[in-house]
């Protein structure tokens, strides 16, 4: 009779690779029923159990290993992998061993969604272990094999990890070299939103790399044409805030409070309150620089109001800790007079008045 295992209780298994585990199985290849139902019987075991009792699922997954008479290389690749990933879990050494047979039983049928699968395992691995010299090699090796499977999205998803990993370690080099060859991939199939995600990650390294016309250039050119055409609205406040932010660095005030201004407009589009909070504190350091203290109380008491209203009280004091010295600004006594003489018509103002408020606006 025919063998068949019910691989349904795979969950873990690669669409492909369940396709050609179950023809390879039932194409004129029997066993005994008895041994059939035992093999069912321990995989059924080991998928109930991998949730919260690993340990005992890898026992059950060994036990069908060795009782089933049926050799098959992608059965046995899939069920290897269900045991690599399960052993990880509990940080077994033997975890190693059986991801690389798997990988090799896969490599062996061609088999390359399964091999992508393993790799991925293996890199993850190492890179929660900390062996990231191990991990690069791995995600090397799974950005070679997506391009060659066609799977441009998931190459440059790869790519786009390296390039985040090395961007928080400040290694500029590295994250630019993997932006480009996320950016080859994810153009390859015209993945809009992902292209501007690329884009404006490497204006960020620009900038950290203080080339701040470079900089400009990728989010405007790039990053901000991509996100529109993809009608991505989160996309586009990002790159209106690192815009204005980067205006801000360079003291280029009337364009700061622009972008600002826009990314205000797109977090209210949003309804995200916490963007628009963030906006608002931001637009009120380029009004307290530029001496409009009046505005920048308007914006500062909203993003209060925001704040209490929505349980974003952490928001508005890490914002005035950021900038202090800005801050102090508003209460200094010309700041206090300035406010109050620019209340009244210009000809009632007092001469100490209008004096502060010309010395604010030169």
């Amino acid at each position: 009779m025919k063998a068949f295992i019910y691989l349904t209780v795979f969950l873990f298994f690669h669409k492909q690779g369940i396709a050609s585990v179950k023809d390879s199985i039932t194409v004129s290849k029997t066993q005994p029923d008895s041994i059939t139902h035992k093999v069912d019987s321990f995989m059924l075991q080991a998928s109930l159990l991998s949730p919260k009792k690993p340990t005992e699922a890898v026992k059950n997954y060994r036990k069908a290993l060795v009782t089933n008479t049926i050799k098959d290389d992608l059965w046995e690749a899939n069920v290897r992998m269900a045991m690599g990933k399960l052993l990880t879990r509990i940080k077994s050494k033997e975890a190693f061993a059986q991801l690389s047979t798997a990988d090799a039983l896969y490599k062996k049928q061609g088999d390359l969604y399964g091999r992508a699968e393993v790799t991925q395992t293996l890199a993850a691995y190492y890179e929660k272990t900390g062996v990231f010299t191990e991990a690069k090699k791995r995600y090397d090796e799974l950005i070679k094999i997506w391009n060659t499977a066609g799977e441009f999205v998931s190459a440059g998803n790869t790519a786009f990890h390296l390039t985040n990993y090395y961007f928080k370690r400040r290694n500029y080099q590295e994250a630019f070299k993997y932006a480009d060859i996320a950016k080859n991939a994810y153009d390859k199939v015209c993945k809009r939103d992902s292209l501007g995600s690329v884009y404006l990650r490497i204006a960020e390294i620009k900038r950290n790399e203080n080339k701040p016309k470079l900089a400009e250039f990728y989010a405007t050119s790039k990053a901000l044409g991509f996100f529109s055409s993809a009608d991505n609205l989160n996309g586009r406040l990002r790159t209106f805030d690192f815009l204005g932010g980067l205006h801000l660095q360079q003291k280029r005030l009337s364009q700061a409070k622009w972008f600002y201004i826009q990314a205000n407009t797109q977090a209210r589009t949003l309804a995200d309150t916490a963007a628009t909070i963030s906006s608002l504190l931001n637009l009120s350091v380029v009004k307290i620089l530029k001496g409009d203290f009046e505005l920048a109380r308007q914006d500062l008491q909203e993003a209060s109001d925001l704040s209490k209203a929505g349980n974003f009280a952490q928001l508005l004091k890490a914002h005035k800790a950021k900038y202090p010295s800005v801050y102090k600004k508003i209460n200094t006594p010309a700041a206090s007079t300035a406010t109050t003489a620019a209340k009244l018509p210009e000809a009632e103002r007092p001469k100490t008045a209008v004096l502060a408020e010309t010395r604010l606006h030169r």
